[in-house]
């Protein structure tokens, strides 16, 4: 009993101190019954007295999924054994939300119950956070101003025709609408072009363009539910009263703000001076998160440069991995040499078709461990990739120490094809037999694989090379290994697209739908699949969440009904389970198939592939219930099978 005083004594110590403080503090137990003893500031931010209430009731009372999906987690908390566990869940908590028009932020923790010492308490610490989340909306607003900057200054060319097509619309287009057609299609076509000119500069980030933009367009909208009361002058009259060439100015205000007033005076050019550049990396530095720099940053840095390393940074991994399942055991490698900055877009097609140079070190090359051990060679083999910059010129070293070229396979493959007749094959030089290779569809390997045989690959090298008017020579020792030189001009550099979340929400599909045909068998039968924008994620029975943070910072959740969920663990577990234990299995079953989405999933999001972090799964159960993320875009899709039904959403 004395422990109990002293304890009791303790948190009410806490509770005045808190009080003082503007925090408040209260606790509950397993039965998620509000205890006696909580601070007066609880009262204060929940508006009266809360004991004996329910906590999710108290927090979420006019919202009865958000309710069941807090009581559902704070259950899993109670019933975990291990700590690090209930920190997972701990973490699905939400820690800041709107009561009573303010804004409360909410501090968790697991501690001893003084009312049942048997038993975990919770102890909540709710602090007002309401000039905070003030102060942040400013910040994102600013943070939401350089994207804006960032993205126009990048994709000017694009961002000019679309400003142009806007003034196009508004100074003859629309003249044209409204005096050659019905009121119907008078509505129809300018609430169409409305719409369109709304997504068009919302990819810009133009704010306040898009907000008057969705204004006009639902103010259309009501308008299009009674239009046979419209007469065509009233139509006319109602879509002239709005200030349509007005909607762009203060987005066109702040830019010439931050690029200059010359920024938009220069027709299908764009010229931002140095300093000005220099001048927005530093705004973004001290106005973004740490995130937010990570995402905004690299696009404002390549309106000067991209690194030529991080173009080809995919390829060591890729060569490592294609090695490995050809069973030709490679050391791994980096991309060495000079850090070159060039012009992403202009060598965006060269970069992308190395991958064939790549592929045929390891396929053509390499040759097998056996037969690099009967030749004296170590077993393991070499490709290295080396840059440098020599004069105005760019050089990329890519070789193996694998078995060379054969030029008598060469030579018979040429008649083979018809390239050369005998006589002239035994004029040629090897370094014009050599050039045979790059010949289209000109293929040594006998057999066609998903690898190779249909000799395109390095055709369509050559090709992207010569577009950027550079060479390639060949240099082979049988036996020894090969050698390839490209030579390249150096250019002017450009920007980069950004990564969007639908970017990556396409093969999180995808690769769903691989793993649930591999283990519910390929003639699952896709019934539907819906793609949605939301506010809130629908739960299904089990969700698994997932976070990703670095270059693309999201949360990533996977739900499946019941039916689905048990017809994947019946098929990946072999043994048999009790129905009391088969929430438990479920759970690891969903978040391995979590863990097998992402892990190929990543593979395919362009360019980050170093620079992201992949949280660990954590599984909720819910019969029902729908949880929301205040100021997050929800992107999904909604797969329904004959087995069950799929969620995969990403909240950005």
């Amino acid at each position: 009993m004395t422990d109990e005083m002293e304890l009791s004594k303790a948190i009410i110590s806490i509770r005045h101190l808190l009080d003082n403080m503007g925090q408040g503090l209260l606790t509950f137990g397993k039965d998620l019954i509000v205890h006696k003893d909580y601070s007066y500031e609880c009262q204060r931010i929940l508006g009266g007295s809360i004991a004996n209430n329910a906590f999710p009731q108290l927090i979420y009372s006019d919202n009865q999924g958000e309710a069941l999906f807090v009581e559902q987690t704070l259950r899993e908390i109670f019933n975990c054994r291990e700590n690090q566990r209930a920190n997972v869940f701990i973490s699905l908590l939400p820690e800041e939300m709107e009561i009573n028009s303010k804004f409360i932020g909410l501090q968790y923790k697991v501690i001893d119950n003084i009312y049942k010492p048997s038993e975990n308490a919770m102890m909540v610490i709710m602090t007002e956070v309401t000039e905070k989340k003030m102060l942040e909306k400013k910040v994102k607003e600013n943070a939401g101003i350089m994207s804006m900057v960032a993205n126009i200054a990048g994709n000017f060319s694009n961002f000019l025709e679309c400003v142009k097509e806007f003034q196009y619309f508004y100074g003859s287009k629309l003249h044209e609408i409204i005096e050659s057609q019905s009121v119907s299609t008078i509505y129809a076509n300018v609430y169409r072009q409305i719409h369109t000119f709304k997504g068009n500069f919302s990819q810009f980030g133009m704010q306040s363009s898009v907000e008057q933009l969705h204004n006009m367009e639902t103010a259309l909208s009501d308008v299009g539910t009674k239009l046979d009361k419209f007469t065509r002058e009233e139509i006319c009259t109602f879509i002239y009263s709005f200030d349509i060439l007005d909607f762009l100015d203060k987005d066109m205000d702040i830019l010439q703000e931050k690029l200059g007033s010359h920024f938009l005076s220069l027709g299908d050019m764009v010229y931002v001076d140095k300093a000005k550049l220099f001048q927005i990396e530093n705004e973004v530095i001290n106005i973004c998160s740490p995130i937010e720099c990570r995402t905004i940053l690299p696009l404002v840095r390549k309106l000067r440069y991209k690194s030529l390393k991080e173009m080809l940074s995919s390829y060591p991994d890729y060569t490592f991995k294609l090695a490995e399942k050809l069973k030709k055991p490679i050391n791994t490698f980096t991309i060495e040499g000079d850090d070159l900055l060039l012009d992403n877009e202009k060598y965006n097609g060269f970069i992308k078709a190395l991958g064939h140079v790549f592929r045929n070190s390891v396929d053509h090359g390499l040759e097998s461990t056996k037969k690099r051990v009967e030749l004296g060679k170590p077993m393991i083999g070499n490709i290295k990739c080396h840059i440098s910059l020599v004069k105005d010129n760019i050089k990329i070293n890519i070789e193996d120490d694998g078995g060379g070229i054969c030029f008598d396979q060469i030579r018979n493959k040429a008649i083979a094809y018809e390239l050369c007749s005998i006589e002239d094959l035994e004029l040629l030089e090897e370094k014009q037999l050599i050039e045979l290779i790059f010949k289209d569809n000109f293929s040594t390997n006998d057999i066609i694989t998903e690898l190779s045989g249909r000799g395109m690959g390095l055709y369509a090298v050559k090709s992207e090379v010569e577009k950027l008017g550079g060479t390639v020579e060949v240099f082979t020792d049988f036996n020894k290994g090969t050698r390839m030189e490209f030579t390249l001009p150096n250019m002017e550099v450009e920007s980069i697209e950004p990564l969007k979340a639908e970017d990556c929400l396409q093969p999180l599909l995808g690769t769903t739908l691989d793993i649930l045909k591999e283990h519910l068998g390929r003639d699952l039968n896709i019934e539907s699949i819906k793609q949605f924008n939301v506010m809130e994620v629908q739960m299904l029975h089990y969700t698994s969440f997932i976070n990703i943070r670095g270059m693309f910072d999201a949360l990533v959740s996977i739900s499946m009904d019941d039916k689905i969920s048990r017809a994947l663990l019946n098929c990946m577990v072999s043994e048999v389970i009790q129905e009391q234990q088969v929430h438990r299995y479920i759970k690891d079953v969903i978040a391995e198939c979590t863990n097998m989405v992402l892990g190929n999933s990543i593979k395919e999001y362009p360019n980050i592939l170093e620079q992201i972090i992949i949280g660990t799964p954590s599984v909720i159960y819910s019969a029902s219930g729908d949880v929301s993320y205040e100021g997050n875009e929800i992107n999904g899709y909604r797969v329904q099978t004959d087995k069950g039904a799929v969620m995969i959403n990403i909240i950005q």
